[in-house]
């Protein structure tokens, strides 16, 4: 039986000993999480997640510049237009920056767009993997959506930002326990910023 947990996050059952739960995150449709249980236990036993192969897979990190210092001095000598054009070609592939786009411009329309992304980047995340134990779906969508709190503290919206933590916060304690995890710690961190942004 499919069920749909929020934040662009089915979840299923699959078959298996001990018995396995799937979860398909649809912002990212070539990532599955797994994580398996064992019977009459509430805690899963192993989380692992997999990327499956395409050759046009956007999880795929792009190899880093050969020189970032020509890469910056080429853009610098672009006209805006064109570095609009290419910023919302990115924007359109990528909704966490397009969420730090809309941040820097001040769209009222952010909150609820990194409230979305922050809903599915808890429920999908997979506490017993390192960043580099799994691909991109698991430690490191999170990480990069926090950056995004980041981002609308400095633009004005610590206030927002306060509450979409602590409402994450609530989520992840019931989705994953409590726990010493630098995610979590970083989720307490936006808890305690007040109007001011200290």
């Amino acid at each position: 039986m499919t069920e749909y947990v929020g934040g662009g996050l089915f979840q299923m059952e699959c078959s298996g000993k001990p018995a396995t739960r799937c979860q398909i995150d649809v912002n990212h449709p070539l990532t599955v999480g797994f994580r398996s249980f064992a019977p009459n236990r509430k805690r899963p036993l192993a989380m692992s997640s997999v990327e499956l192969d395409h050759p046009e897979s956007t999880n795929s990190p792009a190899p880093p510049p050969e020189n970032d210092a020509e890469l910056t001095a080429f853009l610098e000598d672009q006209e805006s237009e064109w570095l609009a054009e290419q910023l919302m070609r990115i924007a359109e592939e990528d909704p966490v920056v397009r969420a730090r786009l809309a941040a820097a411009a001040g769209f009222d329309s952010v909150v609820d767009d990194t409230r979305d992304l922050l809903t599915g980047a808890v429920l999908a995340h997979l506490p017993g993997l390192s960043e580099e134990g799994g691909p991109s779906g698991a430690p490191a969508r999170l990480d990069r959506t926090l950056e995004t709190l980041d981002d609308l503290v400095d633009n004005g919206y610590a206030a927002e930002v306060h509450e979409l933590a602590r409402e994450a916060l609530e989520l992840y304690a019931k989705t994953h326990g409590e726990d010493e995890s630098e995610q979590s710690e970083r989720l307490r961190g936006f808890a305690a910023v007040t109007e001011a942004g200290v």
